[in-house]
């Protein structure tokens, strides 16, 4: 599933423990040096946010907390040696949305809605499909993706998504370019 989990696995790969696990898309970014806390960053309150949540004896230790909110798409760059989180990360936010629009005079008759919300504000250029059946867009994902058969590629870049507006069914098409 593209919406992932966090877990931690035993070294010897016999167990595993969920550390983070809800239905938004989270992403492990880090650990701390003092091994205490996981940082991840999570769609959870609607845009990607910096998150953590405390760890005791490999356990998650009570609820996630806000750390930063409205991050944008974060790519850890690890700890300096006295304990400061370096990231990086993009503000540029793009969503799609639908309205009913007059055929003659253009007006707006409904109030947009977001057309799209999985990788919501990295989505862009959208077009139908001459019948109005489909909508394909651009869909830019985190360097670390997760395909249909549940490999993982640092890919990154732009996704070509297909949504059929009836269902919200979607095909996903990596090309694989940069």
């Amino acid at each position: 599933s593209p919406e992932r989990d966090i877990f931690m696995m035993s070294s010897d790969g016999n167990f595993e423990i969920p550390l983070v696990e809800h239905p938004a898309h989270d992403e492990l970014l880090a650990c701390t040096p003092d091994g205490k806390y996981i940082l991840f960053a999570s769609d959870r309150n609607g845009t990607f946010s910096l998150w953590k949540i405390k760890i005791a004896e490999g356990k998650p230790q009570g609820n996630p907390e806000l750390v930063k909110s409205d991050m944008g798409t974060i790519e850890s760059l690890g700890f300096a040696q006295e304990g400061s989180y370096y990231y990086g990360y993009s503000k540029k936010i793009n969503t799609i949305y639908t309205a009913e629009l007059d055929p003659k005079t253009g007006e707006i008759l409904a109030q947009p809605k977001k057309t799209i919300t999985r990788f919501e504000g990295y989505n862009q250029a959208p077009s139908y499909s001459p019948d109005g059946k489909y909508l394909a867009y651009v869909s830019r994902r985190f360097p670390l993706t997760v395909f249909p058969d549940y490999t993982m590629a640092k890919v990154g870049g732009n996704i070509i998504c297909i949504r059929h507006l009836e269902t919200g069914e979607e095909r996903e098409i990596i090309p694989g370019l940069n």
